[in-house]
């Protein structure tokens, strides 16, 4: 069980984690490659995808007929029913708790403003677990390759109890360590 102190500092390891990340990464926007972030709580799993719509949809503009539409509203239900996208080992006891989906082209989130609008659109995600034992959830498979087949990379940062790391998944691992 994590104190206060440790759970400041799991805090601040996130928040250090999270401003690194935009540094590192900038604006940079690459075709099949997402990043994720990940934050270990005591009791508490966060996922935060940052991917370019088009490894998600095959496209970074809003819809413009029937099928386009489709495959978004597809895209849309399969992130939200974020259970499926991120396993857990059942001892761990973790269930989803919040999805949270930006995307100003599929009218996710806030409208885009007019500089948002070019040619490069993407997806954000935030996906909550709350969990009976985080110390059991080490491992967390990955079902974003399966569901997305335009997606081959994924860039990862994790942050919690035991520090952080980094690391990389390419298609078609799909075993993200947690805890070392």
């Amino acid at each position: 069980m994590m104190t206060k102190r440790s759970v400041r500092r799991t805090a601040g390891v996130c928040l250090a984690l999270g401003t690194a990340l935009a540094h590192a990464h900038g604006t940079a926007h690459q075709h099949g490659v997402a990043k994720l972030d990940v934050a270990v709580e005591s009791n508490r799993v966060t996922f935060e995808l940052d991917t370019p719509l088009d490894n998600l949809i095959g496209i970074e503009r809003a819809p413009r007929n029937d099928a386009e539409r489709k495959r978004a509203d597809a895209a849309v239900a399969t992130l939200r029913d974020a259970a499926k996208l991120f396993g857990f080992d059942p001892a761990a006891q973790c269930r989803q708790q919040d999805v949270e989906l930006t995307a100003p082209v599929l009218g996710l989130g806030a409208a885009a403003a007019p500089s948002e609008q070019g040619e490069h659109a993407d997806l954000e995600g935030r996906f909550v677990f709350a969990c009976a034992d985080t110390a059991r959830a080490s491992q967390v498979d990955i079902g974003l390759f399966k569901a997305f087949p335009k997606l081959q990379q994924l860039d990862v940062q994790v942050a919690g109890p035991h520090g952080q790391s980094r690391q990389t998944l390419k298609r078609p691992a799909n075993k993200l360590t947690l805890a070392k």
